[in-house]
C-alpha cells in the first residue's frame, strides 16, 4: 500500500531543502507540474506538512510527490 509506504519513509514534521546542486544540473523540463509547484514550495525553513498544507494539491499526491523527491534526492532532511 503506497500510503504507508510514505508514512514509514517520511516524517511530516520534519523540515525539508532542496539540494541546489542537483536542481541546477536538472532539466526543470522533465518534471512534471507537481513537481515543480512542489520543489518551489520547501523553503528549507518548512516541514513536509507545513509544505503540502500551502499548497492545492490533494494531501495524498503531494505526499508522495515530496517522498519520490526525496527518493531522487532532489529533495533532502534537515539535520536536527
Amino acid at each position: 500500500d503506497e500510503w504507508q509506504l510514505i508514512e514509514e519513509n517520511l516524517d511530516f514534521d520534519e523540515v525539508l531543502f532542496c539540494d541546489d546542486g542537483t536542481l541546477e544540473t536538472m532539466d526543470w523540463s522533465k518534471l512534471s507540474h507537481r513537481e515543480r509547484l512542489i520543489l518551489k514550495a520547501i523553503d528549507g525553513r518548512s516541514s513536509a506538512r507545513e509544505i503540502v498544507d500551502k499548497l492545492e494539491v490533494s494531501p495524498f499526491d503531494a505526499y508522495k510527490t515530496l517522498y519520490e523527491l526525496l527518493r531522487s534526492r532532489l529533495v533532502r532532511r534537515r539535520a536536527a
